[in-house]
């Protein structure tokens, strides 16, 4: 096929539209139906073996479905399906060393970022964005239209239509209001207030007060100085 680099090895129970490009030292083992116009980038594996527990001596029968439009990176790899078919949804793009674990569904219009790691059974919703590093535990569920952030860590369920970040992926909209309320109930405002001893609020007094401490005896000194560690202990 003229569509298929020379180096690729394709397996005999593939099934590549002949609009599709495959690329230079792919690897396609078993059941794996690629639909029209696709792009495959150079040195991806689809339909890899998943190492998973217990799976040594079994045979999979299960699929790789990537459906029209989808482009997929160098380097990627993607698992074949262990109980069901692992899933690539249309106009998807899978960007270069990332990693799609067995099983795995993702939804249409998606783009999953750079070095990307997608573990088994992990349903990704439809017009989902990744950015570059993020992690999927298993069987992880992103709802449609959700945003990750760079570098995120996915180990719950995220509703739709959210924008997540962080080590563990949080809400930003719900952290931002709930931070909020916390400032409000502690009473601080945005601004880092001065770190002072409880008797902050004289510290004005310190510029008249100050000669007159350090003309004092060391004892009186001494009992000031324990006086007001006491007070900022306590407080």
């Amino acid at each position: 096929m003229p569509n298929i680099h020379s180096t690729a090895i394709i397996d005999d129970n593939a099934d590549i539209h002949p609009s599709s490009k495959v690329s230079a030292f792919v690897v396609i083992n078993g059941k794996v139906k690629i639909k029209e116009n696709c792009f495959i980038g150079n040195h991806a594996t689809i339909g890899s073996f998943p190492t998973t527990e217990n799976m040594g001596a079994k045979s999979l029968d299960n699929e790789v479905v990537i459906e029209n439009n989808c482009w997929i990176g160098d380097g990627v790899t993607i698992q074949s399906g262990c109980t069901n078919t692992t899933f690539i949804g249309e106009n998807s793009k899978i960007n270069h060393n990332s990693s799609i674990g067995h099983d795995v569904v993702i939804g249409k219009n998606c783009f999953i970022g750079l070095n990307n790691s997608i573990s088994g059974k992990s349903v990704i919703g439809n017009n989902v964005t990744s950015g570059p590093g993020c992690t999927f535990n298993n069987m992880s569920k992103i709802g449609n239209n959700v945003r990750v952030g760079i570098g995120s860590l996915v180990l719950h369920e995220i509703e739709e239509n959210l924008v997540v970040i962080g080590r563990p992926a949080r809400d930003i909209n719900l952290e931002n209001k709930y931070k909020k309320k916390l400032k409000k109930i502690i009473g601080e405002d945005y601004k880092s207030k001065f770190i002072t001893s409880p008797l902050g609020k004289y510290r004005f007094l310190r510029y008249f007060l100050k000669p007159i401490y350090l003309i004092m005896p060391l004892f009186l000194r001494k009992k000031i100085s324990n006086y007001l560690d006491f007070k900022r202990k306590n407080n």
